[in-house]
C-alpha cells in the first residue's frame, strides 16, 4: 500500500482518513480488503479439513 501511495502521488498527511482529499483506494478500506484476501484462505482450508474429518468420523461409526 505504501508503494501504491507513492506511485499515486498521495501525500503522507493525506493518508489519514480524516484528511480532505484522501483516496479511499489507499485508506482503511483497502487495508481491510487486503487483509481479507491474505487471511481468508487459511481459514477456508481449516474449515474444509474439519468438515472432511467430521464426515470421515461419521462414516467410521456404525
Amino acid at each position: 500500500m505504501a508503494l501504491g501511495s507513492v506511485l499515486a502521488g498521495t501525500r503522507v498527511d493525506a493518508l489519514c482518513g480524516a484528511m480532505q482529499g484522501s483516496s479511499a483506494l489507499f485508506g482503511m478500506t483497502a487495508m481491510y480488503l487486503l487483509m481479507a484476501v491474505f487471511h481468508l484462505p487459511p481459514w477456508v482450508r481449516l474449515l474444509y479439513a474439519a468438515r472432511r474429518a467430521a464426515r470421515t468420523a461419521a462414516r467410521a461409526c456404525p
